[in-house]
Parts: structure tokens; sequence; C-alpha cells
């Protein structure tokens, strides 16, 4: 709750376009979120919350949060506690991991919406370790990246 909080903090000091993130940030959590029951936790349960990369991966030095609620995510990237893009869709489990639709972008991120993305992943000790592949020209890569449950 705490990093909740410092997030709206936060995004309040960046005047009127921090506030409208934060708005949208806390509408899409509530709107997609979902009572858990006790005994009722599967591979998708495991999922919600929210998370900080905490490895370098694709971020290029920015603060990445990803924001993930039953079905749907929101990732907000920022550096110097500026937020420069963000991006959600929804996501479906499978046997092998996740598969995850890019629906939505601010317009720095126009580009990626339609993509779709094979993620496998492990989480342990409130880390999540993600595989995913990604296309460079011809050929297929695995990046792999850590994130880290924010309680």
């Amino acid at each position: 709750m705490k990093e909740y909080k410092n997030f709206i903090k936060v995004m309040a000091s960046k005047g009127v376009f921090g506030i409208i993130i934060a708005f949208a940030a806390i509408l899409f959590c509530v709107s997609c979120s979902t009572s858990r029951k006790v005994g009722s936790e599967n591979k998708s349960d495991a999922l919600i919350g929210v998370w900080k990369q905490i490895s370098p991966g694709w971020s290029g030095g920015r603060e990445v949060i990803k924001i993930i609620t039953k079905g749907h995510f929101l990732v907000i990237l920022s550096f110097d506690n500026v937020i420069e893009a963000s991006f959600g869709g929804t996501y479906s489990v499978s046997e092998d991991g996740i598969i995850e639709k890019i629906e939505f972008g601010t317009p720095n991120r126009r580009q990626n919406v339609g993509i779709e993305s094979s993620v496998k992943y492990k989480i342990e000790d409130n880390k999540m370790h993600v595989s995913w592949q990604i296309q460079r020209g011809l050929f297929l890569n695995w990046d792999n990246e850590i994130w880290e449950r924010l309680e």
C-alpha cells in the first residue's frame, strides 16, 4: 500500500499530466481487479500485483512498473521521476507461460499496439523471472528480466 501512496505522490508532483496518469492507473486497477478467495490461487492469481523491474532488460535505465490484474496488464516507464511512456493490454495464461497482447499505449508506444508476446515465467521469493521472445530482424531471440513484487 505504501508504494501506491508513493506512486500517487510522485504523479501528483508532475502536474496535470501526472495526475491524469495516476488517475488512469487507479481506474485501470479498480476496473480490472477481482477479489481473491482463500484456496482459489492458480497460475493467473500468482501474477496479480504491482511489480518493479530490477534487472536491466529492455528498459535502458528507466524505472519500469508493471501492474497486473486478472487478465490485464499496464506497464509504466519513467526516467528521473518523469513518466515517458506506458502501454498495456490483455494476457492469458497457458501451460507454457503467458501470451501478452498490447492493446493501447501512449503516443510513443503506439507502434507496439497489436503485438503479441510469448512469455515464460517463474515466481520465487517475491521475484518473477521472465523470458520472452522478441523478433530482431530475421532472428528470434529470448530476453530475460527479473521483476520484484511491491508490497
